[in-house]
């Protein structure tokens, strides 16, 4: 019997951003709690097992600033990381459908973006575990699957890390 690969997925909100500008909602940045909580999480993500090799991350700047933590932890290559529009307040369906779009061969995905469709989408492939993704809030799930058949049932619950549960 031929063992089947695990592939590792983790769902990770954006973190804390910045409401006192007059920007619109897709170009706020993080502000400085967001920028404070940044090298915390990419340490803990540094030390994680199982590093993403591919990102998909909303366009949106406070994302993709996120993004820049996460990469940097995981050591993942501007080729390698996928800014998508539709990221931006994605559905939970949509994000895993950029989950299922990943490329052959890759054995870890990460997916930045928002709530609300971060928080159903985790409370759904956790089976009912986590209720609320909180900002910077990292979901690591595990599947058998190939990413294009993996199905909400599919997955299960590693671990779920946030900036204030860390030591």
């Amino acid at each position: 019997m031929i063992a089947q690969a695990v592939h590792h997925l983790r769902l990770i909100r954006h973190a804390k951003s910045d409401w006192s500008q007059d920007l619109s909602d897709f170009e706020r940045p993080l502000n400085g709690r967001g920028e404070r909580n940044g090298p915390a999480m990419q340490r803990w993500l540094a030390a994680e097992p199982e590093p993403a090799r591919w990102i998909w991350c909303s366009a949106a700047t406070r994302a993709r600033q996120t993004c820049a933590f996460v990469a940097a932890a995981f050591d993942v290559p501007e080729a390698c990381i996928a800014y998508e529009a539709d990221l931006y307040l994605a559905t939970a369906e949509t994000a895993l459908d950029f989950v299922g779009a990943t490329p052959d061969g890759i054995p870890s995905v990460a997916v930045v973006f928002h709530n609300p469709g971060i928080s159903y989408l985790a409370h759904r492939l956790s089976g009912g575990e986590i209720d609320h993704v909180p900002t910077f809030g990292v979901v690591h799930l595990v599947t058998e699957k190939a990413w294009h058949h993996c199905a909400p049932d599919d997955f299960r619950l590693v671990s779920f890390m946030s900036p204030k549960q860390l030591p």
